[in-house]
């Protein structure tokens, strides 16, 4: 056996010594000939629908001239971060088109692959889509009759508003760049997080442009952008119904309230309920009609209170605990109540909520050419509070519009250019700031629902939300312009509103408009 295992190692000794010998044949070596894909970069940031404007060019090692026609080109993009199939975005030589991707980062990868022999080449970079925008302030106004968009955009570092983008609306597109329209004379613009069928899955926020003729809305989370889908009609239950509505109320993400004639309608995302049939109505059915003036707790699904007038009986009616209908009688009890809510017997002039107090609503009503105000608790629970008499306020019969201050609960209104405050609590009134032979036009707070005012003043967001965010969650927006100049008088003020009684303290200041409509904060915070 040994013997054998000798002669096996000797005979594989023999083998390996005579492999190593030089091979002294003759023959023919080819050089391969190598591409390289070059200029493109490591990285590109684009808006939303646009193009990256990629050129590449292919080169080979020898110089020999390379036929594109003979390779398959494939743009494949994969958004970062996310488990999903790859996109599709071009099978040409170059990358140069208008990309149909939603916000975010995504690897891309360009693959060359020859035809002949399916030998393939990539080269892979980044994209980055971007909205081009930081958002900002939204003014919308009346232009020779038509609706216009006025966009002042927010700068981070200096926490100014430099960037100003008239006729904004033209540069609101769909991924397609069909354009968005909006049709006839201005109404309202409403800021709202919400969550629709035609956006799919999260939550995004989205700006509510509404005219007489139809209500279209922004996308802002994916990069102001819009589409045919996004229409309000589209998450009701009767679209048929709701080209257009007068306002919108949120009270908080996905849920809210709309407008619309004499009639409010409800949006709760937990029950999965769309704007479809008006809760002015009760639980057997009765119908009544109802001031288009509400009062709305916000910020808190879990207390939705909707408080409403019913013109016909002139009583509060209220809908909340989660429900589709009416509730009355309201809680009244004739020792404490500080008057009867379900025997008034007025006439609605205005109504809205505060933050102050708890959240209460502040109503002005009247009779017999006298005026009152009643103050009622208006969260989880309801409490009549207040009732007084204010006929002798100064010109308070003249009064067009009416506010509550979101701090101290002052009421605030219009007579003519004037702006007067008064202050229940001390029963004092002021005349706070004099505007002349202008008008106001727009007269209100915005109540946000995004960002809340102890987010606001923490000392930690001093310089980031609370530097951005202070003017849209209590600041007094104005809006006001010359009839005699209706072009370009538009102006927009938001006034900081001092505690006791103090002077208005100017936060911001945007003219160059028409007659203006409406104003919002395009409030999703980007960049910090």
């Amino acid at each position: 056996m040994k013997s054998l295992i000798k002669y096996i190692l000797f005979f594989a000794f023999l083998t390996s010594f005579s492999s190593c010998r030089k091979d002294l044949g003759n023959y023919d070596y080819t050089t391969i000939d190598s591409l390289f894909i070059k200029e493109i970069e490591e990285a590109y940031r684009i808006k939303t629908a646009g193009n990256p404007e990629v050129f590449p060019k292919i080169e080979f090692s020898s110089g020999k001239k390379v036929d594109l026609e003979a390779y398959d080109h494939t743009w494949l993009a994969y958004r970062f971060g996310l488990n999903v199939e790859p996109t599709l975005l071009s099978k040409q030589p170059e990358l140069n088109e208008n990309l149909r991707l939603d916000i975010g980062t995504y690897t891309v990868y360009y693959t060359l692959k020859e035809k002949l022999t399916n030998i393939s080449w990539t080269k892979k970079f980044k994209i980055e889509i971007t909205s081009g925008y930081n958002g900002g302030w939204m003014i919308l106004s009346e232009d020779n009759g038509k609706s216009k968009i006025d966009f002042f955009e927010y700068v981070h570092a200096t926490g100014t508003y430099p960037n100003v983008h008239r006729n904004f609306q033209e540069k609101i597109k769909d991924l397609e760049g069909k354009q968005m329209t909006l049709l006839g004379k201005p109404k309202f613009l409403t800021a709202w997080a919400n969550q629709t069928e035609a956006t799919g899955s999260g939550i995004k926020y989205f700006m509510y442009v509404g005219t007489d003729e139809n209500t279209e809305k922004i996308n802002i989370t994916d990069g102001f952008i819009w589409k045919d889908q996004y229409a309000f009609k589209f998450e009701t239950s009767n679209p048929a119904l709701f080209e257009t509505i007068d306002a919108l109320r949120p009270i908080e993400s996905r849920d809210g309230y709309a407008i619309k004639g004499n009639d409010v309608y409800i949006r709760l995302a937990t029950y999965q309920w769309n704007f479809g049939t008006p809760i002015n109505r009760f639980a057997d059915g009765t119908y009544f009609k109802v001031s288009p003036f509400i009062a709305v707790n916000t910020g808190s699904s879990f207390a939705t209170a909707c408080l409403m007038y019913d013109i016909t009986s002139k009583r509060f009616v209220r809908n909340g605990d989660f429900s589709q209908t009416a509730e009355s009688p309201l809680s009244y009890d004739e020792g404490n109540s500080a008057f009867n809510p379900n025997n008034v017997g007025m006439d609605l002039v205005w109504m809205n909520q505060t933050a102050a107090f708890g959240g209460q609503a502040y109503a002005i009503l009247t009779k017999d050419n006298r005026f009152y105000l009643a103050r009622m608790t208006n969260n989880s629970v309801f409490s009549a509070r207040y009732w007084e008499e204010i006929t002798s306020l100064p010109d308070i019969a003249k009064a067009s519009r009416f506010e509550v201050d979101q701090l101290y609960g002052y009421l605030q209104y219009v007579v003519g250019g004037k702006i007067y405050q008064y202050d229940p609590s001390d029963k004092t009134s002021k005349l706070m700031k004099d505007y002349g032979s202008k008008e106001v036009t727009t007269f209100k707070y915005l109540r946000s629902t995004y960002v809340s005012y102890t987010t606001v003043i923490n000392p930690k967001y001093e310089q980031t939300y609370g530097k951005r965010f202070l003017p849209a969650t209590t600041g007094l927006i104005v809006g006001t312009y010359d009839p005699s100049q209706p072009q370009n008088s538009g102006k927009v003020d938001i006034w900081q509103v001092p505690q006791f009684n103090g002077a208005f303290k100017e936060f911001l200041s945007f003219d160059g408009f028409g007659k203006v409509a409406d104003v919002a904060e395009a409030e999703a915070p980007f960049g910090w």
